[in-house]
């Protein structure tokens, strides 16, 4: 677990997240970077724990941004891939207008 400090290297800085209700979450950081590589909590549904691991960060208007994700599950595992991030793009209001039936 972190003292609050990062290190001037690039292993791993780990901590706990204890909220009021439930478990703990595990939060996993690349020190030099101080990237979120790693998140881990209690699977609620079944045993187990879900694992979210970032990767392949990019620099997109400035920001660093993980453009995969892959949430490990017990008996499966999912992953997302960002072809491309835009920041502040004008969004046409018909978007947010529900379908009709």
């Amino acid at each position: 677990m972190s003292n609050g400090h990062c290190r001037n290297d690039s292993r791993p800085v780990s901590g706990r997240l204890f909220p009021a209700i439930g478990r703990a979450i595990a939060f996993s950081f690349r020190s030099r970077e101080r990237l979120l590589v790693e998140q881990e909590s209690p699977d609620v549904i079944r045993p187990g724990v879900i694992r979210v691991l970032f990767e392949d960060y990019r620099m997109v208007d400035g920001i660093r941004l993980p453009f995969r994700t892959r949430v490990i599950l017990p008996g499966a595992t999912i992953s997302y891939t960002v072809a491309s991030v835009r920041h502040n793009e004008p969004v046409q209001d018909a978007v947010f207008r529900r379908p009709p039936r």
